[in-house]
């Protein structure tokens, strides 16, 4: 349960930014506002994971079809080159994974140009990071080792069509 006075008295903010950032969270299927209870996590059924991956990887292949194949700027390199890919041992937290992920997120929804193609992609890829998150509990070495080998991959990407490309066919 997500309580906004709760959340603004850690966060030391007003209840405003808390209300929009979960008003946020819902757009994206994140989390659910249900009358009488509050905010709360929108559930992650199984049956639902393919659809997931599916969408994702729709929209980064549309991503890629959109991308004006630009060569990516020295700064984008460098934050691809000295991304936090994890390290091979999972930390206890999950922290390091989590921030790989995100990340990893910010650097291509950067790369998008189209604001409804980048909110989609942000979106959906938050939903692909609830469920690595839950597959890092399950079995934190198998998806340590899939989040490298994608970083890995992105690596010598030059533009920002081969990062889309090579994401879209990367274990996620």
């Amino acid at each position: 349960m997500l309580h906004e006075g709760m959340l603004a008295d850690e966060f030391g903010v007003s209840r405003t930014p808390v209300r929009q950032a979960l008003q946020k969270l819902a757009y994206e299927h994140l989390v659910e506002t249900r009358t009488g209870v509050g905010t709360v996590l929108s559930p992650m059924l199984p049956g639902q994971r393919g659809e997931c991956e599916r969408v994702l990887r729709a929209l980064l292949q549309a991503a890629a079809d959109c991308a004006q194949g630009r060569v990516l700027s020295s700064g984008l390199r460098r934050r691809l080159e000295d991304s936090a890919a994890p390290e091979a041992i999972p930390d206890e937290t999950g922290e390091q994974f989590f921030r790989a992920h995100a990340a990893l997120l910010d650097l291509t929804t950067s790369l998008v140009d189209d604001r409804i193609l980048r909110d989609a992609l942000r979106a959906s890829q938050w939903r692909w990071v609830r469920w690595r998150m839950s597959d890092r509990v399950a079995a934190p070495l198998e998806a340590h080792r899939d989040l490298a080998l994608t970083f890995e991959r992105l690596r010598p990407c030059t533009t920002d069509r081969a990062v889309f490309e090579t994401l879209a066919r990367a274990p996620l």
